[in-house]
């Protein structure tokens, strides 16, 4: 069966800041270390781990050629989506780079 991994409370004011600022990110441009094509319809999940062992995950969809913000619900992009690629943010916060 597994553990179960409980998401973590997140402020609802940061947790609006997070989202605004991951799609700010990459509608500004490519933030991936691989570039990423994505096509009508992709969707993207961006999770974070927490020092307390707790995690954060912002779904995105990509239509008509900007990311779009969208609730994630792992039951429904796990049995309706295939994962193609991972991969790991390194300091995905970086205020500078958001400016």
């Amino acid at each position: 069966m597994g553990n179960p991994m409980m998401p973590a409370f997140i402020d609802p004011a940061t947790d609006v800041l997070n989202r605004d600022l991951l799609l700010k990110l990459l509608n500004d441009g490519n933030v991936f270390d691989d570039p990423l094509y994505p096509v009508n319809k992709d969707r993207l999940v961006l999770s974070f781990g927490l020092s307390d062992g707790g995690f954060v995950k912002y779904g995105f969809v990509y239509k008509k050629n900007v990311w779009q913000a969208i609730k994630y619900d792992y039951f429904d992009w796990f049995s309706e989506h295939d994962e193609i690629k991972k991969g790991k943010i390194k300091n995905p916060f970086n205020i500078d780079r958001a400016t």
